[in-house]
């Protein structure tokens, strides 16, 4: 069981790394591949999307096995002779984790959508309306780069402020049609306050790199490659 896992982890994480070298890396012999980023931006980050939070969520299902595994012989309850109603789902301590196919193209789906076609229109947006004045952006000394500080500033406030909860409520929502359910707006604001209580501590030092250090065309990329422990996370809250 245990090397089944690994080996799936193995699949998924090869699996990411040869999406981000396809966004990042321009092969001489592969010239097209550039033309073809920049010709269709949307597509191409609605593919890596697809791919990268498709492996994503096969990484939860695996961490939810192995999880379930550790927990059940920390607990005794595979051998206190309870059976399967003390047991949590994923089979018995020797099973492989049983990836669930629908459940991943749910996760991946949404975030293409979300996190790919739409997040290449939300980063170019928030590169333009949050801009420095030009008399900040000349203004010398210490001033000066105070003031170059605040835009990356402002679109980090706004990604956790606003963005935040508004991609949780859709993600949820969109989850939750897929299977066939609709979420009480009770149920879906109190998974959504529950997610985005715990945005700031991961999201504030992410933000802060992509939008000081990475190119507005990679912030997608990096933004998807970001979210893989935290879309585990709001995978397993929106599956649960």
């Amino acid at each position: 069981g245990l090397t089944l896992d690994l080996r799936l982890a193995a699949v998924a994480i090869t699996w990411i790394a040869a999406i981000v070298a396809v966004q990042t890396t321009t092969p001489s012999c592969m010239v097209w591949l550039a033309d073809a980023r920049a010709a269709y931006p949307q597509l191409a980050g609605t593919a890596s999307a697809f791919g990268i939070y498709a492996a994503s969520d096969a990484l939860s299902q695996v961490v939810t096995h192995r999880g379930g595994v550790d927990l059940r012989r920390r607990s005794g309850a595979a051998d206190s002779g309870m059976g399967q109603e003390s047991r949590l789902r994923g089979g018995s301590d020797s099973a492989p984790a049983t990836l669930d196919v629908r459940r991943m193209l749910r996760s991946a789906s949404c975030s293409a959508l979300l996190s790919g076609w739409f997040a290449v229109h939300y980063f170019r947006a928030l590169d333009s309306l949050v801009r420095l004045p030009g008399w900040a952006a000349a203004a010398p000394g210490a001033a000066g780069v105070l003031y170059a500080c605040l835009p990356a500033l402002g679109k980090v406030l706004f990604d956790i402020a606003v963005y935040e909860p508004v991609y949780d409520a859709v993600y949820l929502s969109l989850q939750g049609l897929l299977r066939g359910e609709r979420l009480a707006p009770r149920e879906l604001l109190s998974a959504v306050l529950a997610v985005w209580r715990r945005a700031p501590y991961y999201w504030a030092p992410a933000d802060i790199i992509n939008f000081s250090l990475v190119s507005t065309r990679l912030r997608p990329l990096y933004n998807a490659v970001a979210s893989i422990p935290w879309s585990m996370h709001l995978s397993q809250s929106a599956n649960a």
